[in-house]
């Protein structure tokens, strides 16, 4: 099979086939240069064929799949709302170049993916004259919003796809899984220190964060710090542009961060920008010593006891004096590191050990544009591999 994955990004659908054992061959379209250098070093030196708007789609050869995932900040919430119309010149009206190309080569299959916000009411009629153009062409649609926590990875991400059959074709899209990992499973054992933010930025925020939401956090209502629940590290530092109108979302308009319980076990939506997403977590702390001081001296090694949950457990009697074990029930907020990012976007360890030479900001970046892996395997198994008798979600519309 032969596929084309325009705004490719590090090449997400070519995992997914990969994984599946599929057999293919790929060609992009892609101009950022970090996705091209991510691309190669997962997939292998790949033809890229570059700019979407300098294609020359008479060039092109026949596809069996094109894939197209064009860019959503124009779409999306999180942006400023300035939609993709066709030639209005936004980042998102790219999405109309895809016609020529499509046109020309009319592949068996297509795949589309994109945020959510673009079956909303405001950009909706860009997406009901996407389907005419398809369906004009002889592509029967099939479109759904799907989240990654339904296909096995703990990231709370809606996004809308469509796939699309040259001629008659039914398809169904996967169904929903019972999530079994949660945001602690995806987490790494070790982080370096970088990683975590200043003590007083931590304070700043608790300081404004909602009283009762501090109160939650501090007393550990959503994790281990009551010794009932599994501790989910997660806290969002989330951006209202403008806390007495947080619709208001124009070039200038002040912003904010705050802290938010967050309980679900998932993570919020990964974005681009890596401050969009902190994790919350108890400062492991020395809560004691086991073994007499006055004996060994100083404070020996193998009779320290530590605590991850933020609490004391139970210790052999200091006999008072000042010797009783203190314990300050400090919280630490980190960064996500750009692995667990990725491991949120369903890349294995394997693969993403492949990568070098690229910045953390630009893997932070790759990773929040790019589509969950394990969503896009549920959706190629039902249609190139179990594309008889399979069972799965009808379309929306």
């Amino acid at each position: 099979m032969r596929v084309l994955e325009l705004f490719a990004g590090y090449g997400s659908q070519a995992l997914a086939l990969e994984n599946l054992g599929i057999e293919f061959t790929s060609d992009i379209s892609e101009i950022d240069k970090y996705a091209i250098q991510a691309y190669n070093q997962l997939h292998g030196d790949t033809h890229n064929w570059g700019d979407i708007t300098k294609i020359d789609e008479k060039q092109l050869p026949y596809y069996d799949l094109i894939t197209y995932s064009s860019p959503c900040q124009d779409f999306s919430v999180a942006g400023l709302g300035r939609g993709g119309d066709m030639g209005s010149g936004t980042r998102s009206s790219l999405l109309w170049e895809c016609e020529r190309i499509i046109r020309v080569v009319k592949p068996k299959y297509l795949l589309m993916e994109n945020v959510k916000n673009l079956v909303g009411e405001k950009h909706k009629h860009n997406f009901i004259r996407w389907l005419r153009v398809l369906e004009m062409m002889g592509y029967q649609n099939y479109w759904k919003v799907l989240n990654a926590k339904d296909y096995g990875v703990p990231q709370n991400r809606e996004r809308v796809f469509v796939v699309s059959i040259l001629g008659c074709g039914q398809y169904l899209f996967p169904n929903p899984v019972k999530l079994e990992k949660r945001l602690k499973d995806v987490l790494e054992p070790l982080v370096d220190e970088k990683y975590y933010l200043p003590q007083e930025k931590v304070d700043k925020l608790l300081l404004n964060v909602d009283k009762e939401i501090s109160n939650t956090i501090r007393c550990g209502g959503g994790g281990s710090l009551d010794g009932k629940h599994t501790w989910d590290v997660v806290a969002v530092a989330s951006r209202g542009r403008n806390p007495e109108n947080p619709s208001d979302r124009t070039a200038g308009a002040p912003t904010e961060q705050r802290l938010e319980i967050n309980n679900t076990g998932c993570s919020n939506t990964l974005t681009s920008v890596e401050k969009d997403n902190y994790i919350l977590e108890p400062q492991v702390k020395q809560v004691g010593n086991l073994i007499q001081t006055d004996s060994f001296g100083g404070n020996p090694e193998r009779g320290r006891v530590y605590s991850d949950k933020g609490i004391s457990p139970c210790l052999s009697t200091m006999q008072g004096g000042g010797l009783e074990p203190k314990i300050t029930e400090n919280l630490r907020i980190r960064k996500l590191t750009p692995r667990e990012c990725w491991r949120l976007m369903g890349v294995r360890d394997e693969q993403f050990n492949k990568l070098h030479d690229i910045s953390n900001s630009q893997l932070y970046k790759l990773a929040g544009n790019s589509i969950v892996v394990d969503v896009l395997m549920g959706i190629f198994k039902n249609l190139l591999v179990d594309d008889k008798g399979t069972s799965g979600q009808l379309t929306l519309f």
